[in-house]
């Protein structure tokens, strides 16, 4: 949750270079990145279920702490490589001839949400996949899935607050996505 906010503030501030710093910009870009948490959520809870019925079926143990790590780790790695990849965008932006103004907003919108949902994906499916591998049963999920929600919850509120206040003013953009990188493939190699 803390890294989750520290990049959503991060690339917001990004992509106001693509998008403006209005409201409609701040709108869309916060569309993008919970609807990608939405929809990772989704497909990666689809797909915890099915390891873990699959793995019932088999008699093996599910492994999803395995998983879990290479998700935190894949986080970690598109945040290394998010200022390469948005300076990509950034030129092809620049060379799509100006036209009118909602075109150019809408392809730029099209950009960010190419940018964005592949780790908000990822950062999606991190609480379903944690769940189930930190719960012993049904019974037990429920309680564990509040705490990791909670926990989630508590994380991105001082994210938030950090990104925006602290980390971004002190390491700037490129600083900011270098340090959550390290955040985040430390929780994936643990």
């Amino acid at each position: 949750g803390f890294s989750g906010l520290v990049y959503e503030v991060t690339w917001q501030k990004y992509l106001a270079t693509l998008l403006g710093s209005e409201a409609e910009a701040t709108a869309a870009v916060l569309a993008i990145f919970l609807g990608g948490l939405a929809a990772g959520y989704a497909i990666l809870g689809a797909v915890t279920r099915r390891v873990v019925a699959r793995s019932a079926r088999l008699g093996r143990p599910t492994r999803l702490l395995g998983r879990y790590g290479c998700i935190e780790a894949g986080i970690g790695l598109y945040a290394l490589l998010f200022p390469f990849v948005f300076t990509g965008a950034q030129h092809i932006s620049f060379v799509v001839p100006a036209g009118h103004e909602v075109l150019s907003f809408a392809f730029d919108v099209l950009l960010t949400i190419l940018l964005l949902v592949p780790p908000t994906i990822l950062m999606g499916g991190t609480i379903p996949m944690l769940t189930q591998a930190l719960s012993r049963n049904v019974d037990e999920s429920t309680r564990i899935h509040a705490w990791v929600y909670g926990l989630n919850t508590a994380g991105a509120f001082a994210g938030a607050l950090a990104g925006g206040f602290a980390l971004i003013p002190i390491l700037g953009l490129d600083g900011t996505m270098r340090a959550m990188s390290v955040v985040n493939l430390t929780a994936g190699a643990v």
